[in-house]
């Protein structure tokens, strides 16, 4: 579902919580709880995936969903990583699930990660 809702933000720019639970009830026939949806989002607020301006969340850099699993630029993270309870290790050493993926992917990645750290 969270690959579904960061889909959503980047498609329409910004969303409320109230927004992506229409939508994913409308459009994906996803039945959840909004005070869950908020929830979620409010926890990628905090860690600095997301952004929020006027009760609405925005991404605040390019993001990857591949297979359900969400790899954010910045800071650089997997959330919904498959081999989290094995691996629990940092992104950037030794990640399991960035290491599974085809060459090509892992170089778009990077140099996403790159163009992020030269706007810093």
């Amino acid at each position: 579902m969270l690959s579904i809702i960061i889909k959503e933000i980047d498609e329409h720019g910004k969303l409320s919580y109230w927004e992506i639970y229409k939508i994913l009830r409308d459009k994906y026939k996803i039945k959840c709880d909004k005070s869950n949806i908020r929830y979620h989002l409010e926890k990628l607020r905090k860690k600095g995936f997301i952004g929020k301006e006027e009760g609405k969340y925005f991404l605040i850099a390019p993001v990857l969903c591949i297979d359900g699993v969400v790899l954010f630029t910045k800071p650089p993270a997997v959330v919904n990583c498959p081999f989290y309870k094995q691996c629990k290790c940092d992104f950037r050493d030794g990640c399991q699930f960035f290491d599974s993926l085809p060459k090509e992917i892992k170089e778009f990645y990077i140099k996403l990660i790159k163009k992020e750290e030269r706007k810093d």
